[in-house]
């Protein structure tokens, strides 16, 4: 059964890789958005537009606030109250704003805690939190040359919030977010490959020829979705090998992590394309239904569009795989997450790949 269905596999990937406008598809476009929208919002050393709200008297405030004015990628005004900087990120004037609190240097030389706030445009979090970035290495910098490098841990944390007060994630550039995102998008395109595929041998006959050989019906059916998980994993490879080397976006610490939640999407992908092949009755059908489902999971996934951390569409992003896939990807490559810490997300994939494949199994007929 397994030679058999390795033959299935190879048929099918020697198929594919003959059709050239598919691999452009598949492989080249999820590069190309990938590319163009990070170049948009950060342009490799871009100049940001932040606001800079300095409350702060003290030695510490001063120095952070002209380090920040001696960074070519950040654009800084300078604002009176926090109230200014609400009410201009609200108008989407900035990405950002910091707010260096009144009593942040008296703090720093009591030892205690202290905060710098980052206010983030909550239409443009994934771009804006780039900022957070940047204050989480300047103020401990400033920080170990004030108080000594006898200091082991940071007493200062950045927090970063949308207007609302909304935690949002912490990215180094805007590739480390388009990457992942249009890895997770462009993967979903393989359903209407995958589901044309099926279609058309169903309609010249392949199936039945086959079922006429000794070949058990399970063996071309892991065939076929042997071949396409191969293809997503292939798919994810490229475009994370591209933005690796090219936009120098991490691939975080756990190469199992990478390959487990790379393979729950892979599989997610291909049992939702044999649901919309074992659903449809003609390649018409498969063409449209498949490239609308692709897009409308990107969309309410908030990978074709980033969607903020809260609120209904939040919400309903979790129905969608894409969101937890992105969500995964995001927590190796820029949290430096572990295979643990990406469990649910790839347990959640996988539960969903089990639903499609068994509703798909059932349903599917091969005449």
């Amino acid at each position: 059964m397994i030679r058999d269905a390795l033959t299935v596999a190879r048929k099918d990937l020697q198929i594919l890789f003959q059709d050239r406008g598919e691999l452009i598809v598949l492989f080249l476009m999820p590069i190309m958005f990938a590319s163009i929208l990070g170049t948009a919002f950060s342009g490799g050393t871009p100049g940001l537009s932040i606001y800079l709200v300095n409350q702060d008297t003290g030695e510490v405030g001063a120095q952070i606030a002209s380090i920040l004015d001696r960074i070519d990628a950040l654009h800084i005004t300078k604002l009176d109250t926090v109230e200014q900087a609400d009410r201009k990120i609200a108008n989407g004037e900035a990405l950002a704003a910091v707010v260096i609190p009144a009593d942040f240097s008296q703090k720093i030389d009591a030892s205690a805690q202290a905060r710098v706030r980052v206010i983030v445009d909550p239409t443009q979090q994934q771009f804006g939190s780039i900022v957070t970035g940047i204050m989480d290495a300047v103020v401990p910098a400033v920080i170990k040359f004030q108080l000594g490098e006898a200091l082991q841990e940071p007493l200062i944390t950045v927090r970063s919030e949308d207007l609302e007060g909304i935690k949002s994630q912490e990215l180094d550039s805007a590739y480390s977010y388009t990457t992942p995102a249009y890895a997770v998008m462009f993967a979903f395109f393989i359903v209407g490959t995958i589901a044309g595929s099926l279609l058309a041998e169903k309609e010249t006959g392949t199936f039945l020829r086959l079922l006429a050989a000794p070949i058990h019906r399970g063996a071309i059916i892991f065939g076929k979705m042997l071949a396409f998980v191969l293809v997503v994993g292939l798919q994810v490879l490229v475009v994370f090998g591209v933005g690796n080397v090219f936009f120098d976006i991490p691939l975080g610490n756990s190469p199992l992590g990478l390959l487990l939640l790379t393979l729950a999407l892979a599989l997610t992908a291909t049992s939702l394309g044999m649901l919309v092949a074992a659903l449809s009755r003609t390649r018409g059908q498969v063409a449209a239904v498949g490239m609308v489902i692709s897009l409308v999971l990107a969309i309410l996934g908030g990978v074709a569009i980033p969607i903020p951390e809260e609120g209904f569409l939040h919400v309903l992003s979790l129905f969608t795989p894409h969101a937890h896939a992105l969500e995964g990807f995001l927590k190796l490559t820029t949290q430096g997450a572990g295979v643990v810490e990406v469990l649910p997300q790839a347990g959640l994939l996988l539960g969903v790949a089990a639903m499609f494949f068994s509703v798909a199994v059932w349903r599917f007929k091969f005449e």
